[in-house]
């Protein structure tokens, strides 16, 4: 079981990774698992995807969009960070609604 996030940097490469990480601290001990589990990887390939070696798309993307509940969307991994790791992300409210 992992428990612990490995930040590479002061600031993550893309607003995917922010967000994904923001996801985790939310979820408790069991999230990072049970979100690898989710979308069909091992965590190595988790932990690739916050330090930004590794971007997804297609229907990788819109896997961890729905295994996330929408907290990190698709194109989020194509943007630049939007803060720092310890910046909370923007609440998208009625935003996520509508796309």
């Amino acid at each position: 079981m992992k428990t612990k996030l490995h930040l590479p940097a002061l600031k993550p490469l893309n607003e995917g990774a922010r967000r994904l990480a923001w996801f985790f601290g939310r979820g408790g001990d069991q999230a990072f698992d049970r979100f690898a589990r989710t979308i069909g990887h091992h965590v190595s390939y988790v932990d690739r995807l916050i330090s930004g070696e590794v971007e997804p798309v297609g229907d990788e993307a819109n896997a961890i969009y729905w295994a996330t509940g929408g907290a990190v969307w698709s194109r989020d991994w194509l943007r630049p960070a939007d803060g720092a790791w310890a910046d909370h992300p923007a609440d998208r409210g009625m935003l996520a609604k509508a796309a």
